[in-house]
């Protein structure tokens, strides 16, 4: 696994990193297990840099975290974030839970239905005192002494413009509960505007196929800057995969589908391998709910894209958008 810098920190990191929103949403012991070994053997691939939240799993990520790298904790970089915390419905939401899976399973519902559901069990709170508090608790759930990057999870614009929010993490920092901080960003022009705020060394966008906006806009500027750049959903958050009818998407993924392929690989694997080339990005992360689904993420990156391919996968979401448009 290639190591990269990251950004102007003493961290290196591997190229390929595991999303682990995913880990502890099943709580039952197997399923724990499971995901203990799937993070060991992520470990043994060469994948030493882990992004996780305390909303993820209500804390569950980080606590299977925790336990698999309490022995080799300095062989790791834990990446946490912090901003999101369960509303009143969703406390009560968290102790039916158990209860509501199994109705769910069989019911069924639509994934719009199931997003627009979870965003109302959760708010956020950027205070002083519950950013303290979250990363106390996020220490004690990964079982270490530090947090080697710490990030606001999806600030509004609001909150990152009156910056307050920042002098908190450079207190922390100081203290040494956290070795660096940055900002996981909602949207572009939210990760623009942090380029200019002193202290940050880190910033996680979106970055894939279907939303290149950042490749010309952000990356750059932030290799001018020295901030590392984490890049997050390289499937599009599997809109890649769906392509629906008369969707605005619906002619790139054709052209993306046809490009795979011609390269001889999975639209899966040229996806994630685009992105990890991408000069200025510091590591890619995806997400893995088993060994086998690791396993494929890291194949996909035996087999290098040429300079010539890159460009064709540049020029072909706007090649494609235009052919759409045209009567």
């Amino acid at each position: 696994m290639q190591q990269r810098p990251f950004g102007q920190t003493n961290l290196a990191v591997s190229s390929l990193g595991l999303g682990c929103s995913r880990l502890g949403g099943n709580l039952q012991d197997g399923n724990r297990q499971q995901a203990i070994k799937t993070l060991q053997k992520a470990l043994d691939a060469g994948i030493n840099f882990y992004d996780t939240a305390d909303s993820y799993g209500q804390g569950q990520s980080e606590r299977l975290l925790g336990k698999a790298f309490k022995k080799s904790r300095d062989r790791v970089i834990l990446a946490t974030k912090a901003g999101y915390c369960l509303s009143p419905m969703g406390s009560l939401a968290s102790r039916v839970k158990p209860i509501l899976k199994p109705l769910v399973r069989l019911l069924k519902p639509k994934s719009s239905s199931l997003a627009q559901a979870k965003g109302s069990l959760l708010r956020q709170n950027f205070t002083r005192d519950y950013l303290i508090q979250s990363v106390e608790s996020s220490l004690r759930r990964l079982q270490t002494d530090h947090l080697d990057l710490f990030q606001l999870h999806s600030p509004s614009t609001a909150i990152l413009q009156a910056g307050e929010i920042f002098e908190t993490l450079a207190v922390l920092k100081q203290q040494g509960k956290l070795r660096y901080y940055g900002v996981s960003c909602e949207t572009l022009e939210d990760a623009l505007f942090c380029l200019q705020v002193p202290g940050i060394s880190a910033l996680q966008v979106e970055i894939n196929l279907l939303d290149q906006r950042a490749i010309s806009e952000l990356l750059p500027r932030a290799k001018q800057a020295g901030i590392a750049i984490v890049a997050r959903q390289p499937f599009a958050s599997g809109k890649l995969f769906q392509n629906p009818v008369n969707s605005p998407e619906s002619a790139c993924i054709e052209r993306y589908s046809q490009l795979a392929q011609q390269y001889d690989r999975s639209l899966s694997h040229l996806a994630l391998q685009f992105v990890h080339q991408l000069e200025g990005v510091s590591t890619v992360i995806a997400g893995a709910n088993s060994i086998s689904h690791l396993t494929d993420n890291v194949s996909a990156l035996e087999a290098a894209l040429s300079p010539e391919q890159m460009n064709t996968l540049l020029a072909a979401s706007s090649t494609a958008a235009t052919a759409q448009l045209a009567p």
